[in-house]
């Protein structure tokens, strides 16, 4: 399972990255834990605020360490954590960079796994992966679903998978 961070976790308010900023979007928490017990939960994110100087690479895994603390206390818990702190390049979404580094470094079969974003980059960055998309909030006619929320998007999976 690779889901988006802002927008899609937490709270996007342009360029997070302080842990005080953290607010965790509504029925989150009970959507991971409904995901955990099938899937790996993989976040990828762009962070380009780290190459417009807006905040560093440290203060991204600063963030990302409060966010698995914060879900950890809900029994919750994120595998892993990939960003891209460029511009562009092949790890930024819509490119597919990080979806694939992390089916190497965790042998996901990318056929059978989701991503799951609130951006038309997040959905065209799983198709290139060979992912199933979802979009949140919106809708976007590449996506194999449009859900209002992480929870929605969550059931349709589960029941889907079943």
């Amino acid at each position: 399972m690779f889901l988006d961070r802002d927008g899609t976790i937490n709270e996007d308010k342009g360029y997070v990255y302080k842990p005080e900023d953290l607010i965790i979007l509504p029925y989150v928490i009970e959507a991971l834990k409904l995901l955990q017990k099938k899937f790996l939960i993989i976040v990828v994110t762009n962070q380009s605020g780290v190459e417009r100087g807006y905040y560093t690479t440290e203060d991204v895994d600063k963030f990302h360490r409060y966010l698995y603390y914060t879900l950890s206390k809900e029994e919750v818990y994120i595998d892993d954590f990939y960003y891209c702190p460029y511009l562009e390049g092949e790890c930024r979404k819509p490119n597919p960079g990080m979806l694939l580094q992390a089916a190497k470094d965790w042998n996901i079969d990318l056929e059978k796994s989701y991503m799951i974003g609130d951006k038309s980059s997040d959905v065209e960055a799983g198709k290139k992966a060979g992912c199933k998309t979802i979009i949140l909030g919106k809708e976007d006619p590449l996506a194999d679903f449009s859900a209002k929320n992480l929870l929605e998007a969550a059931k349709w999976i589960l029941e889907k998978d079943s």
